[in-house]
């Protein structure tokens, strides 16, 4: 089990893929919680996960929110190394905080979410980031682990970047951030962008149903189109739901959405997850009316990009018809090729 929990209910960037970025207060039915999780309170989770749980489980520092903006994020990662508690942090890396104490603490994972090498093209992703703090960040990482194993710290923590696939990032920006992870000896692994919250997808099922200009905008720049991902969605079609089976999301104010892919409280399932124990919270997810058009058209294996090995077949069938410089591999290494159908004046070979 999966336990996501988002100690920030915000983040510092604005990303038009992301419902932070494109879920208006207007656009739902009541506004989002915002602020930070007490230590205390977060402590009180993990003990009662501790406490209740009974397989095996690991935790997570993210959702929607920025994790690293937390002015406490060190207190409640200690605590988390302190139980032996597995866990894994999701950043954007644009941020000016204490990761000495982070590292430390020995996250399993710590994973680095970049859509761009260059600012240009970045910023339209990652709308409000700047990805030069973003590379001086990794470098400072290399340094906390270098230093943290040179003081016998045995520091085991994966360093991941997860760069977004986008039709117009697949050039010189993806080769910068391969080569640097190459050189700083971070793993490098690569994603299909694709529009979300859950419920905007959902929305877009509709007849009719209008997306933004930036919604629309986003669309565009993505490798499979709406359309297709539901296509693939009814291809999958997995009877049950990993996102509901395998993970349970806790917001910074203790309220529990009914999966990790949904934004609007009016999803959520209950209040206040100390006051629910687990199989309680297992028998709400199950009565949520959001799971039913989602898994009649198969939407929760989008979310998962499942089956994997079709994603990755059409994503690199679309990279080999457009000037992409390199073709992504989401299966096997090498991560990267040459694109052999690339020529050096932007057109592509017959």
């Amino acid at each position: 089990m999966l336990y996501l929990i988002d100690a920030v209910g915000t983040c510092n960037l604005r990303c038009p893929s992301c419902p932070v970025g494109n879920m208006s207060d207007s656009f739902i039915d009541a506004p989002r919680p915002k602020g930070f999780m007490e230590p205390e309170k977060f402590k009180r989770i993990i003990d009662k996960i501790l406490r209740e749980e009974k397989n095996k489980f690991r935790v997570a520092l993210y959702n929607w929110g920025e994790a690293l903006l937390h002015p406490k994020i060190s207190e409640l990662t200690d605590y988390l190394a302190q139980k032996n508690i597995s866990f894994d942090i999701s950043t954007n890396l644009n941020v000016d905080c204490d990761l000495w104490e982070i590292i430390k603490s020995n996250p399993t994972l710590f994973r680095v979410s970049i859509s761009g090498g260059y600012q240009t093209t970045y910023q339209k992703s990652h709308k409000g980031g700047d990805i030069n703090l973003v590379l001086s960040n990794l470098y400072r990482l290399r340094y906390l682990l270098d230093r943290a194993n040179g003081l016998n710290k045995k520091i085991t923590t994966n360093i991941q970047v997860y760069y977004h696939l986008y039709r117009d990032n697949c050039d010189d920006d993806i080769a910068r951030v391969y080569n640097l992870c190459a050189e700083l000896g971070f793993s490098f692994t690569q994603g299909v962008a694709f529009l979300m919250p859950l419920e905007k997808i959902i929305y877009g099922l509709v007849p009719g149903e209008k997306f933004s200009p930036q919604d629309q905008e986003t669309l565009d720049r993505m490798y499979i189109p709406l359309e297709a991902q539901r296509v693939l969605g009814k291809l999958g079609k997995s009877q049950r739901c990993v996102l509901k089976d395998a993970q349970t999301v806790i917001n910074y104010d203790g309220s529990v959405p009914t999966c990790c892919a949904v934004f609007d409280p009016a999803f959520f399932i209950a209040d206040d997850f100390l006051e629910n124990d687990l199989e309680h919270l297992k028998e709400l997810k199950e009565k949520s009316p959001i799971c039913s058009p989602c898994m009649e058209n198969g939407l929760h294996d989008v979310a998962i990009q499942n089956p994997i090995s079709i994603w990755n077949t059409i994503l690199r069938e679309e990279q080999a018809k457009i000037p992409t410089k390199y073709i992504s591999n989401l299966l096997t290494a090498p991560a990267l090729s040459i694109n052999s159908h690339h020529k050096t004046d932007g057109t592509t070979s017959s």
